[in-house]
């Protein structure tokens, strides 16, 4: 890891006395009472805790808005009413997109210990804590913004993941991170951490969403939606905190050590413009969190490391909130969530797993992919399907081209490029079987409604 700076420490000042020279003068211990009030006892201490806290749940204001000042300037992100309002939108739409769960990964019914880095206002820990009442849940950020009111099972703590980590390793069940996008300036390093701090067999899974907006029909081209994202890479770099984890994430998460990567893409609108009812709603509440939270992406990021006016930031966010009410642009971003395991193959495969895999598909092809991944789960042995990787579409096919597991009408149903997103076509597969199967979920082009209607 980069070698971070220190953090900062509160040292109490006291009112300043004539210099002695200590070796010409005597200092006499005073045999004073135990009670004597003069030593101060537990005041001296309260003080200090008072100065901590101050330090910690004090603000930099700039630019109109409201930033944490604990290893100020770290991150990027502000975090007033406004920005709560907006992570915990995004948590919601989150949601959505998985049908109410709160992750992906395979944790099973009882994890004793969970983690959640950059958890922002703790929407997220709070929930699962809620989920999982006999797990001790701890949660971590830089901005001592979350309630009080909480489940006695949570622990909010105010620190910096990226520093080196305080927890007794091999202690997590579950390390949960989502849109630490910006925050991280050595992610093999914070991939290291999370290891070192994961039970053998444990789980970690990201969340990241693109920052590059795209359109199949390029209809977003030489808008400034489609100028948002070119930026913020931009700034990254600039930055030495990187934009990019959604689309890099993978290589490094495997380089790192982790096992069993598993990669779920989704499509997030940017509008309610798709048919599909769950994407119509996912599409409305992002454009919302667009519009209401574009000011606070750009504003430090633009200003401080492109040399931008504050007027010229709020010029372009005027720009965006305008192409964001423009129905012709049918734009979306990629969202992509990996679960990831700690431990060897062996630890992967002591259990069975039952595993929800969204499927796109159309009733009249059910029977067939049912037969397909039963027979899937027959045929190919452990470690035939280890040394291939997670059995996505590519990887089906690839199986098929050495052993007759498929029928040929089969392989073309499992074509990813043929499952189109209809409202009236979507359904779910329980499968079960020695391997967590997760298909990666790209999902093909987007329908969107009439322009007439």
């Amino acid at each position: 890891m980069t070698e971070a700076s220190e953090v900062p420490s509160v040292t109490l000042q006291s009112q300043s006395q004539p210099q002695t020279n200590p070796a010409s003068h005597e200092v006499r211990v005073d045999n004073f009472d135990d009670n004597d009030s003069s030593y101060g006892g537990d005041l001296d201490a309260a003080s200090e805790t008072t100065s901590l806290y101050s330090l910690i749940t004090r603000h930099v204001y700039e630019n109109g808005r409201r930033y944490h000042s604990y290893r100020a300037g770290t991150y990027w992100g502000p975090n007033d009413d406004t920005a709560q309002e907006n992570l915990d939108l995004f948590h919601h739409i989150f949601n959505l997109s998985l049908d109410g769960n709160l992750f992906l990964a395979p944790i099973g019914p009882n994890p004793q210990r969970i983690l959640d880095i950059g958890t922002g206002t703790g929407i997220w820990a709070i929930d699962v804590a809620d989920q999982y009442p006999s797990a001790s849940v701890v949660a971590t950020d830089l901005s001592a913004i979350q309630p009080s009111d909480v489940p006695p099972n949570l622990e909010f703590q105010i620190d910096d993941f990226t520093l080196p980590w305080t927890f007794s390793k091999n202690t997590f069940d579950f390390v949960h991170a989502r849109c630490i996008y910006g925050s991280v300036a050595d992610y093999p390093a914070l991939y290291s951490s999370v290891l070192d701090h994961l039970k053998p067999g444990g789980w970690f899974e990201q969340s990241e969403i693109s920052v590059i907006p795209k359109s199949d029909d390029e209809s977003i081209n030489g808008t400034s939606l489609e100028q948002w994202g070119p930026l913020a890479w931009e700034c990254g770099e600039k930055f030495g905190k990187s934009f990019k984890i959604a689309e890099e994430s993978r290589d490094i998460m495997e380089r790192a050590g982790f096992v069993n990567v598993q990669r779920k893409t989704v499509k997030w609108p940017i509008g309610p413009w798709a048919a599909n009812r769950k994407m119509k709603e996912i599409g409305a509440y992002n454009r919302l969190g667009w519009d209401e939270g574009i000011n606070g992406w750009a504003m430090f990021l633009l200003t401080k490391y492109l040399g931008w006016r504050s007027e010229e930031v709020e010029a372009m966010c005027a720009h965006i909130r305008r192409d964001l009410r423009n129905k012709h642009i049918h734009a979306y971003q990629d969202v992509n969530q990996k679960a990831l395991l700690r431990g060897s193959s062996e630890n992967y495969l002591a259990a069975p797993v039952v595993q929800v895999i969204p499927v796109i598909i159309s009733p009249e092809e059910r029977s067939s992919l049912t037969r397909c991944w039963s027979a899937i789960s027959r045929r190919s042995s452990a470690d035939d399907i280890l040394a291939k990787g997670p059995p996505d579409f590519k990887a089906t096919q690839n199986l098929q081209q050495q052993r007759p597991i498929l029928t040929r009408d089969d392989k073309v149903k499992l074509n990813a490029a043929t499952l189109e997103l209809k409202s009236s076509e979507e359904t779910r597969f329980l499968v079960a079987s020695r391997e967590l199967w997760l298909v990666d979920e790209t999902q093909g082009t987007l329908d969107r409604e009439d322009e007439a209607a």
